[in-house]
C-alpha cells in the first residue's frame, strides 16, 4: 500500500515527490515483490523494511506537517 501511494504521489505531484529518498527504488521493490514474489527473499524484504521504512516515515510525517499552500 505504501509503495502503491508513493507511486501515485509519483505521478501526481512529482515535486513532493521528489522530497522523498529512493522513492523511485521503494515503487520498483514493490513490484518486483509484487509481480516476482516467487523469487523473494525473505532476508531483503526484512532487511529493507528494518533499513528504510523508519526514514520514509519520517519524510512523510515532515510532508504532512508543512502547513498547506493556500494558493
Amino acid at each position: 500500500m505504501i509503495a502503491e501511494a508513493l507511486y501515485r504521489l509519483l505521478r501526481s505531484d512529482p515535486g513532493t515527490a521528489s522530497r522523498i529518498a529512493k522513492i523511485e527504488q521503494i515503487v520498483a521493490f514493490r513490484n518486483r515483490l509484487v509481480h516476482l514474489y516467487d523469487r523473494v527473499d525473505e532476508s531483503v524484504v526484512w532487511d529493507n523494511t528494518q533499513d528504510s521504512l523508519h526514514r520514509l516515515m519520517r519524510e512523510v510525517a515532515g510532508l504532512l506537517a508543512e502547513p498547506d499552500d493556500p494558493a
